[in-house]
C-alpha cells in the first residue's frame, strides 16, 4: 500500500514537472519571437514621384490605342489621396482629340494641385487639347524640338453624296427636324448648318483660348498671333511663355526632385504606353469625321 502511494507521489511530481517545463519553453518561445519583431524597425517608405503617361489620341470612355479621359481621371484622382505621392508628372504625348475629355483631365489635374505640384513634361507632340492638358500644370517641361500649340478647334465633315450617286445608292430619310441628319456623309452641309457649325467651334476654341491665357499668364492678344492653329517648337513655345524649361522625361524628374527637396525618391508609373509599329499619333487616322477636335 505504500509503495503504491510512493509511487503516485512520484507521479504526480513528474507531472508538475512536465507541465512546469513545457510552460517555460512556450514562455521563451513566445519571447524569442517577439523580440525578433521587435528588434527590425519598419522601413521608412521613399517618398514617390508618379509619372503618368498621357498617350493618343484623347477620347472620353475607353478605347484601345487612345488616351482615356475615365482611366487617366480615375488615376489621378487615386493619386490625389495617395499620402506617398509627393508629386505628379504627365508625360504628354498627343496631338489633341475630343474637347470633353480634355476638359475631364484639366478638372481632374485642377483638383490634383490642390494637394500636390503637377508638372507636364512634353514629348514628341503636344498639340492642340493636348496642351490643353498642360496648361494648367505648376510647370511646363519640352524640348526644343517638340511639337506643340495648335491652339484651336476644328470640325471636319465628308460628303460623300458624289460617289452615292455615281453608285445608285439613295436615302430616304425621315426626320424631326432640318438639322438633325447635320453632318451625314449622304448630303453637303447646309449654309445654315456651316455657320452654325462655326459658332460651336469657335465656342469651343474661345474656352480653349481662354483657359490657357489664364493658366499662362499670357494675354489673349498674344497668344491671337499663334491661334491660327499652327503647330510652334518647344524653343518658340518657351519665348511665348506657353513652356517653362526643356528637359526629357529624366530630367523633369530631377527638377521636381530639386523643387520638393526629395531624397533619392522612388519614381512610379503610371498607364505605360505599349505602341505598336505604325500606330499613328494623329486624329486624322482611325478617328470617325464629324468630331469636333481640339
Amino acid at each position: 500500500m505504500e509503495e503504491n502511494q510512493r509511487q503516485l507521489r512520484i507521479y504526480r511530481i513528474l507531472i508538475v514537472l512536465l507541465t512546469i517545463t513545457i510552460i517555460v519553453q512556450s514562455i521563451a518561445i513566445a519571447y524569442i519571437f517577439l523580440s525578433s519583431h521587435e528588434i527590425s524597425p519598419p522601413v521608412p517608405q521613399r517618398p514617390q514621384i508618379a509619372v503618368v503617361y498621357i498617350q493618343g489620341v484623347l477620347t472620353t470612355g475607353v478605347a484601345n490605342g487612345y488616351a482615356s479621359s475615365d482611366v487617366i481621371v480615375r488615376q489621378l484622382e487615386e493619386l490625389r489621396d495617395d499620402e506617398n505621392v509627393k508629386a505628379v508628372i504627365l508625360r504628354i504625348n498627343s496631338p489633341g482629340g475630343s474637347p470633353a475629355a480634355a476638359q475631364e483631365i484639366v478638372e481632374a489635374v485642377e483638383r490634383l494641385k490642390e494637394k500636390k505640384p503637377v508638372v507636364a513634361s512634353l514629348g514628341d507632340i503636344a498639340t492642340s487639347g493636348a496642351y490643353y492638358i498642360a496648361a494648367p500644370c505648376n510647370l511646363i517641361v519640352a524640348s526644343p524640338d517638340t511639337m506643340t500649340g495648335s491652339i484651336g478647334a476644328i470640325w471636319v465633315f465628308e460628303d460623300r453624296s458624289k460617289y452615292y450617286e455615281d453608285e445608285g445608292i439613295e436615302f430616304t430619310v425621315i426626320k424631326s427636324g432640318e438639322m438633325k441628319d447635320m453632318g451625314a456623309d449622304w448630303r453637303a452641309l447646309t449654309e445654315e448648318e456651316r455657320n452654325y457649325a462655326q459658332r460651336i467651334v469657335d465656342d469651343v476654341f474661345n474656352r480653349f483660348l481662354s483657359t490657357v491665357s489664364s493658366y499662362r499668364n499670357v494675354s489673349e492678344e498674344k497668344l491671337m498671333e499663334i491661334s491660327d492653329g499652327r503647330v510652334v517648337t518647344g524653343e518658340m513655345a518657351k519665348e511665348i511663355g506657353l513652356v517653362d524649361d526643356f528637359g526629357n522625361l529624366e530630367k523633369c524628374i530631377e527638377i521636381v526632385s530639386d523643387m520638393l527637396k526629395l531624397e533619392n525618391p522612388e519614381v512610379k508609373y503610371y498607364n505605360e504606353p505599349k505602341v505598336e509599329r505604325g500606330e499613328p499619333l494623329s486624329y486624322w487616322k482611325e478617328s470617325p469625321y464629324g468630331v469636333i477636335m481640339v
